[in-house]
């Protein structure tokens, strides 16, 4: 008889993926439906692609954002670059990729969207990380009610 690994070594997945192993930062637990989060991350790919458009035009910065499916891909023509945010829904997260790496985002329960590694905010990344590859100051906005 296989002796029961979980056992042996009394492994709690969730305790190992909110440890101090750095793969995921202690967030508070913050639950959705499956519906939940995809009008959620719906609702945020919506903003984040208008939000770095309008920064885009703020800066006079060249980016194009085009979307399919889950997918949101804002190339940064005169870079040459792109940051691609996806939504993945069997983890509620959101993932972005930029050439500083790549970084997944959990919705906290301050109803933000929170890095799983360090907490910090999508919106607020995605500014540093659109203006490092930009060359440019873009400050993405969550609210697309807001003036660039």
């Amino acid at each position: 008889m296989m002796p029961n690994l979980s056992m042996m070594f009394k492994i709690d997945l969730k305790t190992a993926f909110h440890s101090d192993s750095g793969l995921l930062k202690n967030l508070p637990e913050f639950s959705m439906s499956e519906s939940e989060f995809l009008a959620a991350a719906e609702a945020v790919l919506d903003a984040i692609e208008i939000g770095m458009e309008r920064a885009g035009d703020a800066a006079d910065v060249d980016l194009e954002c085009s979307r399919s499916g889950n997918v949101l891909e804002i190339e940064l023509i005169d870079q040459g670059s792109k940051i691609i945010v996806n939504t993945q829904a069997a983890m509620q997260e959101i993932w972005v990729a930029a050439r500083a790496g790549g970084f997944h985002y959990r919705m906290a329960e301050d109803q933000r969207w929170k890095d799983t590694r360090d907490g910090s905010e999508l919106f607020a990344a995605l500014s540093r990380l659109a203006s490092a590859q930009a060359g440019a100051i873009l400050h993405v906005k969550q609210d697309p009610t807001d003036a660039a």
